[in-house]
């Protein structure tokens, strides 16, 4: 039995893209004979799963939520850069290298605003060009017709309105599901794992 985690007070753009999330999960964990438990917004022991998969926490909530439990806890989109702890989040260089080979021009990233100031550095750090959105109608913000997504939500609410050229690496979709589900394995064997920092 595998907990997940998500942040309370989801806008309306995070919802989409945490469930989103769960619809690539299903399928992965299905293979590997893994059950989902979707847990409250309260940080507190958790007596019914074998492991928690933290979803776009900041790494104080993480902690927190850590001290509560004993069982290993899988961070997803927060830089926690603790070896007792694995985590998972975007090769974002990776993803620019792909853009720009793609668009051969300027762009824009647009992703939701990560909850982890660290993140969101690496994110600012990485692109030319950012726009994070919080609501619907943020998008209408965006004033480059060249868009880099890396949520499915945005691809399709952007590409409803038919005037912007959107790369989306698709791969990232079963990549970050097909890790976690390999960080779960590593997570449960208790066994020395020499890396814990996963960029998909």
């Amino acid at each position: 039995m595998i907990a997940i985690f998500f942040p309370s007070h989801l806008t309306t753009l995070e919802k989409l893209s945490y469930f989103d999330f769960l619809e690539d999960l299903k399928q992965v964990f299905r293979n590997n004979k893994y059950e989902i438990l979707l847990l409250n917004n309260t940080t507190e022991r958790v007596n019914t799963a074998d492991a928690i998969i933290t979803c776009g926490l900041t790494k104080e909530e993480f902690y927190t939520l850590g001290d509560c439990n004993l069982i290993p806890l899988i961070s997803i989109d927060c830089k926690i850069e603790d070896p007792l702890f694995f985590e998972i989040y975007n090769n974002y260089e990776s993803i620019k290298k792909e853009a720009d080979s793609y668009f051969k021009s300027d762009y824009t990233y647009i992703c939701t605003q990560p909850r982890d100031i660290q993140l969101k550095q690496v994110i600012s750090s990485t692109f030319a060009n950012v726009l994070f959105v919080d609501t619907v109608s943020s998008l209408s913000q965006i004033n480059n017709k060249n868009i880099l997504i890396t949520q499915s939500p945005l691809q399709d609410l952007l590409t409803e309105q038919n005037r912007f050229n959107i790369y989306f690496p698709e791969r990232l979709k079963t990549e970050k599901a097909e890790m976690i589900a390999q960080c779960i394995k590593l997570a449960l064997s208790h066994e020395l794992s020499p890396q814990h920092i996963y960029k998909v």
